[in-house]
C-alpha cells in the first residue's frame, strides 16, 4: 500500500507503508523528510468548560432595558470557534493546552545519508546538500577572445571530421598516382561517398555554429545530427556562395599559376592575393546566405547589406582570416611536398592541418555570428520610437 503525504517545501510525495516511521530524502528540496504512519491518531477528548448561566428577569414595557447575560464560557482563556449541531451551546478550546494530535514515536532508521555517500560519492553528496547548486549557464560571447574557446566545446566533433578528411585527401593522393585500369570501382565508390558525406557534415556543422550564433544560442554546440535536409541544405549553400564570386577568383588564380611558370616573388604575391579574395568573399557570401536563411541572399545587395549592418567589425574578423589562409596555404604546400618524401611525416602534418584549419574556420564562422547577433541588439536598443502627434488647440 502506498502512503502519499506533503513535504515541507509543499512536494507531493509517496512512499511505501513498509517505510513508515522511516526518513527519506524529498525529490524537490533535497531535505530528510519523515514518511508518515498509516495508523488513525488516538481519539482526543475536549472536556467541555462550565457555563455560567443567568435567568432573565421579566421587565416591563414602560421600564429602561436592562442588559441580559447568555451562556458563555467561564474562562476568558477559551475561544469559541465552532458551533455544535443544535446551535445552542458554543464550543472552544483551550489556546495554549495539549496539542489536537498526538505525536508518534519516530521509528529507529538507518543513516540514509551514510548510504547514499556510499552509493553517489562524497562529492555528488554535497552537492545534494545544496539545494542553491545550479551549473552556470553559458552566456554568448561578447568578442572574438572569447569565441576562441568555441573550438576546444567542439574538440570532438572537429576531431572526428579532421580525421575524416585526412583519410579522405589521402585517398585523394593515392588516386591522382594510380593507374585507372587497376582501380577497383566498388572501393572507390565507397571512398567517394565517404569522402561526400564527411564534406556535407562539415558544412552542416558550420551551418548550425554560424546560425547558433546569429541567434545567440550558447547552450550547447549545434550540429546536423540525423537531419539529412539540413545537411544537403548546408552543402547548397556553400556551393552557391562560392559559385556566386568567389570562383571568379578561384579561377583566376588557378588560371595564372598554371600559365605563370616558375614563379617570382612578385607572381607568388599576386597569387596570394586572389586566393585571399576568394577566401574573404565566400565568407561574407556564406553568412548573408545564413543570416538571412535564404539562397537568394547570395545577390550583391543582400551581401552589401550584411556588410554595411556589420561595419567596422568585418576589419578584425578579415584581418584573421588572411593570416588564417596564409599559414595554412603554407602549411598544406609544405604537406604536400614532405608527403611524397616521408608518407608516415606527412600523414601527421596532414592531420594537424585539417584539425588546425577546421578550429580557425569554426572560430571564424561564430565570430561572424555573434557580431550579427550583437549588431542586431543593439540596432533595436537604439530603435527610435514615432514621436506622439500633437494636438493642436482649436478656434472658438
Amino acid at each position: 500500500m502506498t502512503i502519499t503525504f506533503y513535504c515541507t517545501c509543499g512536494q507531493h510525495v509517496s512512499a511505501d507503508q513498509a517505510d513508515a516511521g522511516r526518513r527519506a530524502i524529498c525529490p524537490r528540496c533535497r531535505q530528510p523528510v519523515v514518511v508518515p504512519s498509516m495508523k488513525a491518531p488516538a481519539p482526543v477528548i475536549l472536556e467541555r468548560p462550565p457555563l455560567s448561566v443567568q435567568t432573565i428577569k421579566p421587565i416591563s414595557p414602560f421600564a429602561d432595558p436592562e442588559p441580559v447575560s447568555i451562556a458563555v464560557p467561564k474562562s476568558i482563556g477559551y475561544q469559541v470557534v465552532l458551533v455544535d449541531e443544535t446551535c445552542s451551546v458554543p464550543i472552544g478550546f483551550p489556546k495554549q493546552g495539549y496539542p489536537l494530535k498526538k505525536e508518534e514515536p519516530v521509528a529507529e532508521s538507518r543513516d540514509v545519508d551514510r548510504e547514499l555517500e556510499e552509493i553517489l560519492g562524497h562529492r555528488q553528496m554535497q552537492r545534494l546538500r545544496r539545494p542553491w547548486y545550479r551549473r552556470p549557464r553559458p552566456q554568448i560571447e561578447r568578442n572574438g577572445l572569447e569565441c576562441m574557446a568555441y573550438p576546444f566545446r567542439a574538440f570532438g566533433l572537429v576531431s572526428v571530421l579532421a580525421i575524416s578528411l585526412t583519410i579522405s585527401s589521402l585517398l585523394n593522393l593515392i588516386l591522382l598516382f594510380t593507374d585507372f585500369d587497376v582501380l577497383d570501382y566498388g572501393q572507390l565508390f565507397f571512398w567517394g561517398v565517404l569522402g561526400l558525406a564527411t564534406f556535407g557534415y562539415l558544412c552542416g556543422f558550420l551551418h548550425c555554429t554560424l546560425q547558433a550564433g546569429a541567434t545567440g544560442d550558447a547552450a550547447r554546440v549545434r550540429w546536423p545530427g540525423a537531419d539529412i535536409r539540413l545537411v544537403l541544405r548546408s552543402v547548397a549553400a556553400v556551393a552557391i556562395s562560392f559559385l556566386a564570386g568567389p570562383i571568379v577568383f578561384a579561377l583566376a588564380a588557378l588560371w595564372f599559376w598554371l600559365q605563370a611558370g616558375e614563379l617570382t616573388w612578385l607572381d607568388s604575391l599576386l597569387l596570394w592575393e586572389q586566393g585571399l579574395a576568394a577566401f574573404l568573399l565566400w565568407l561574407l557570401v556564406y553568412t548573408s546566405v545564413l543570416v538571412n536563411d535564404r539562397l537568394s541572399a547570395v545577390s550583391p545587395a543582400g551581401v552589401l547589406d550584411v556588410a554595411v549592418r556589420l561595419g567596422w567589425r568585418l576589419l578584425p574578423i578579415g584581418l584573421s582570416a588572411s593570416l588564417i589562409f596564409f599559414v595554412h596555404a603554407c602549411w598544406i604546400l609544405f604537406v604536400l611536398e614532405t608527403r611524397v618524401n616521408e608518407p608516415a611525416a606527412g600523414f601527421m602534418l596532414l592531420l594537424f592541418f585539417w584539425g588546425s584549419f577546421l578550429s580557425c574556420l569554426t572560430f571564424l564562422v561564430r565570430w561572424l555570428g555573434v557580431s550579427w547577433y550583437h549588431r542586431n541588439r543593439q540596432l533595436e536598443a537604439t530603435k527610435e520610437t514615432p514621436p506622439a502627434a500633437s494636438l493642436a488647440p482649436q478656434g472658438q
